[in-house]
Formats: structure tokens, sequence, C-alpha cells
């Protein structure tokens, strides 16, 4: 873009000066020539004025050309003083500084925590799916003082419980089994854990997946005598 314009300026000066010298010669040819007519005593000698006119004519237009050439502007807009080749600074503008705005944050429903508690339970007898221990799992703890809720996202505590059967031996037709259960409460409100217990019940019956249900079933009155209180949990 600058060599552009220095182009474009350069090209006036050209024919400002061109246009300059081509009147002042035609004011003296033509004038010189008129001059020539006339008779010898009226023969006047080029008025001066008319010259000196032409030549400050012919200046104004340089001055005013190259005026007009001195800032120019290159491809990454980047502002040149022509006289002297050194880039301009520009100043930055000023930007008023607004007061960070206040933003409120409705409480949503689902973030409103009850005193209860979610129930999750992975049980599994031989890769077969099991609910024995939800199934009885929530009465027996109720006579504890704790409440459930299907709700998650609104249950203060989470119970997870983990039960998993493995087979041990058989002997005289007899198989015997255990399930290794791992409970957990944790108090979603605090992101804090607030009991732990793992402990493996033994079942005996005569095929496996039988033990593993007896040892499943066995397993549900420890759990509930090993968690404690809901009071005791609501304190800490």
């Amino acid at each position: 873009m600058s060599v552009l314009i220095e182009k474009i300026s350069d090209t006036g000066i050209f024919l400002t000066i061109l246009f300059g010298i081509i009147s002042i010669w035609l004011a003296i040819h033509y004038g010189e020539k008129k001059r020539k007519k006339q008779p010898e005593e009226e023969q006047k000698p080029i008025a001066a004025p008319t010259i000196t006119v032409i030549v400050i004519l012919t200046v104004c237009c340089l001055v005013i050309i190259n005026r007009a050439s001195v800032i120019t502007t290159n491809t990454d807009n980047t502002i040149f003083d022509r006289a002297t080749e050194q880039p301009i600074t520009k100043q930055p503008e000023e930007k008023s500084i607004q007061p960070p705005s206040k933003k409120s944050y409705p409480i949503k429903q689902d973030q409103i925590l009850l005193q209860a508690v979610y129930l999750e339970s992975v049980e599994s007898n031989f890769n077969q799916r099991s609910t024995i221990i939800v199934n009885k799992l929530e009465s027996a703890l109720s006579e504890k003082g704790y409440s459930f809720t299907d709700n998650q996202a609104q249950a203060r505590f989470k119970l997870k419980i983990t039960a998993i059967t493995r087979h041990h031996n058989s002997e005289q037709g007899l198989t015997v089994c255990f399930v290794d259960v791992a409970v957990g409460l944790f108090d979603v409100s605090r992101n804090k854990s607030v009991f732990k217990d793992e402990f493996s019940q033994k079942g005996i019956s005569a095929t496996r997946e039988a033990a593993g249900r007896k040892a499943i079933e066995d397993a549900v009155p420890i759990i509930v005598n090993n968690i404690p209180p809901w009071d005791e949990i609501i304190k800490n």
C-alpha cells in the first residue's frame, strides 16, 4: 500500500513540474509571438507578474501534493512519516473500565439436599444379578432412623453396597461359598465418607448358586448391625 501511495505521489509531483514547465514555456512562447506581431514601438516585454503567478501556482501544487503524501501506510497498517521513514506510534484509545456486574445464581430445586439416603447396590451371585440386599436393607435401616429417596440428586447421603459371591469348596454333596461385601456411606453435602466396612460371609448349600444366595441373605443383618444409627451419622 505504501509503495502504491509513494508511486502516486511521485507521479503527481512529476506531472506538476511538467505542467509548470509547459505553462511557463507556453506563456513565454505565445507572449513573444504576440509581441512580435505588434509594431516595434508598441512591443512590450512579457509581463513579469504573469510568469511569477505561474511559478507560484506550480510551487503551491508541489507543496500540497508533498504534504498530502507525508503519511503513508504499509500492508500491516503501520503508519510511517514519509519525510523521516520512521513509524508513527498511535496512542491507544482509552477504554472505560466497567465495574463487574453482580450476578445472582438462583438455587435449583435439585440442589436442595434432603436428609435422606440414596441406596446403590451392586450384587452378583456368580455373574447373576441379585437384589436381595436392596429388598431387605431399606426396611431394616428404617428402624434405625434412616429414610430413603429414589432421587440421587436430592439425597444428602449415598449408601453404596457391593456384594460379590465366590466359590470356596465342595464336600460330601455340599458347596461352600462366600460373599465379599463392601459398604460405604458418603455425605454428598460435605464430600466426605462417614462410614466404611468390609467383610466376608459364608453360605452352605447343595449348589453354588444356592450357597451364594444363602451367603448374601446372611450378610444383610451384619450390614444393618454395623451401620451406625441415623442420629450418629447426622452428628458427625
